[in-house]
């Protein structure tokens, strides 16, 4: 378990943490390392309202979470989360800083400027200039920055050391989306910014096109329905792609000018999203494009809003192994008879299925029974997953039963069967 290797894609340990950078007073809270722990109240202000008064991506939790690869998105705040007219600005940086926490002063100062390629440059250098070692139960534990897949590399051979690739969440940080508060689009602008972030030591792999407000580039999807009338995304809300978008796609995307950086079609709205990707089968079908969607689901709808024909044939097809979970009841052996029979049907390699079981109670004659029978099929491992009270708990603590029942036999029960795991499969 110590050397598997985990990847997020889309973390902002620099959020707060560069908020907090603008305070009077230097605090803990200015520090990427900084981790503010849950407590009773602050999780059930989360759970109703989604509101995170804890620290969710710091470098430390990342540590403890085997984190070896993570992709630091820089956001410099959009205008309109910190602007209302019916507000007072300072009553309404007040209220936003009880919400998200990044410092009163910080959000006072996203309300009064109007340049946010400034605010980027500014971000960027907090992330060059922030301390990069920590100690941890007595371990030291690093992070650093990446510019290509080769440092990223070199970073994995080094003990409890984390790659950091930088990525950007919206393009409104070339300077646009600001025609509301008194500056103009200028193309000339865009491109040129384009140019500097590019030619950054460590720039990014990647960027979100779209955020939540409108940017002048193409339309977004809506995304803050809880904050209700307190913000006003109409502007542009389900809109295409719009010609200064496309620019800047294309300056994006050109790779004679330094690395390309990919977009994001996270936040992008539904019709620009198909004409981005008409875009790239037009103008780019000779090169591979990534298509990345850096925190984002598959609905199973189709475009239409129909549920679609989903298939797990490819899914199982292009895995090395389809590990499953079965609770020896006999709806949980109907859905394991299923999938097997799915299996023969396809005429896909049976041996990549494997099981084991969960939530069991070796009290109850039918979960032995159930496990006894389905042993002499050779495909479950012999560890299993007891039901315990500790293995219902995680889903409380929203945390690896390793984090806060770490002596438990429920914990020991899973290091023997992830044990089991590692040497018959990996």
């Amino acid at each position: 378990m110590n050397n598997f290797r985990y990847a997020d894609l889309h973390c902002h340990p620099n959020l707060k943490t560069f908020g907090h950078s603008f305070d009077k007073i230097s605090n803990p809270r200015n520090d990427m390392w900084h981790q503010v722990k849950p407590t009773w109240a602050t999780k059930i202000i989360h759970r109703y309202t989604g509101i995170t008064k804890f620290s969710q991506a710091g470098f430390s939790i990342m540590a403890k979470g085997r984190a070896r690869i993570i992709s630091l998105s820089l956001y410099p705040f959009e205008k309109g989360f910190f602007i209302n007219p019916n507000v007072p600005a300072p009553i309404a940086a007040f209220l936003a800083d009880w919400g998200i926490e990044i410092g009163y002063r910080r959000i006072r100062q996203l309300q009064k400027h109007t340049n946010y390629f400034d605010d980027l440059l500014q971000e960027y250098r907090f992330v060059l200039n922030s301390r990069q070692q920590h100690t941890i139960k007595g371990e030291i534990h690093r992070w650093q920055l990446t510019a290509n897949w080769q440092e990223v590399e070199k970073v994995l051979e080094q003990e409890n050391t984390t790659a950091v690739i930088i990525s950007i969440e919206g393009a409104h940080v070339f300077n646009c989306g600001l025609a509301d508060f008194g500056v103009e689009l200028d193309e000339k602008e865009l491109l040129a910014n384009i140019e500097k972030v590019k030619q950054w030591p460590f720039a990014p792999l990647f960027i979100g096109l779209a955020h939540n407000f409108n940017n002048d580039l193409c339309g977004h999807a809506r995304s803050l329905q809880r904050l209700g009338k307190l913000v006003n995304q109409e502007k542009n809300l389900n809109a295409g792609l719009l010609k200064p978008g496309e620019k800047v796609i294309h300056a994006l995307l050109n790779n004679n000018n330094g690395s390309s950086i990919y977009i994001d079609i996270k936040h992008m709205s539904l019709k620009a999203r198909q004409q981005y990707l008409q875009l790239l089968e037009r103008d780019y079908s000779n090169r591979q494009i990534p298509i990345i969607a850096s925190h984002a689901a598959v609905t199973g709808l189709s475009l239409t809003g129909q549920r679609s024909n989903f298939d797990c044939y490819d899914i199982f097809n292009a895995a090395d192994i389809v590990l499953m979970p079965v609770i020896p009841s006999t709806l949980s052996i109907r859905t394991y008879n299923m999938v097997k029979d799915y299996f023969k049907e396809k005429d896909l390699d049976i041996s990549k299925m494997m099981c084991f079981f969960t939530m069991t109670d070796l009290r109850k004659n039918m979960h032995k029974e159930i496990m006894e029978e389905l042993y002499k099929d050779k495909r479950f491992f012999q560890n299993y997953i007891p039901y315990l009270s500790d293995v219902e708990k995680m889903g409380i603590h929203k945390a690896p039963i390793m984090e806060f029942a770490n002596s438990s036999y429920a914990a020991s029960c899973y290091r023997e069967l992830w044990t089991e795991i590692k040497e018959g499969v990996l």
